[in-house]
């Protein structure tokens, strides 16, 4: 599992799923999808961090290298602070071995980034 460290300091484990989906567009916001397991903690507390700008001004993705569990990929993101969706969703993976589905629950949220544009009206006070 990856780690996801913000910029609080706190820590905590995130799911392989989560990714960051650039636009490549200066007009399109960033998006990035954090999955959580439902038991890394209560909805109420997941809510609360991914509402919190300060916390989530910067965050870092750890991954372990495969084979060197002392070493990691590190990825910073830094702005997703515009929570657009947070929900509890099930999340349906396939056993390779078997055949069989697998199905959970998940803490999810999609945090976009703003804009060039839509920072610099936020720095203008028009936002």
């Amino acid at each position: 599992m990856k780690q996801l460290i913000c910029a609080n300091e706190a820590t905590y484990e995130v799911c392989n799923e989560t990714v960051c989906f650039p636009s490549g567009s200066a007009n399109v916001r960033n998006v990035l999808e954090l999955w959580m397991p439902e038991s890394a903690m209560a909805f109420d507390e997941f809510e609360a961090l991914c509402k919190d700008g300060q916390a989530m001004q910067r965050i870092v993705l750890k991954e372990p290298k495969p084979g060197k569990e002392d070493e990691y990929f590190e990825a910073v993101f830094e702005g997703y602070t515009l929570p657009v969706e947070i929900a509890k969703k099930l999340h349906t993976t396939y056993d390779a071995n078997t055949g069989e589905t697998i199905t959970e629950t998940r803490l999810f949220a999609r945090m976009e980034q703003l804009t060039f544009i839509e920072r610099k009206l936020v720095e203008l006070g028009l936002m």
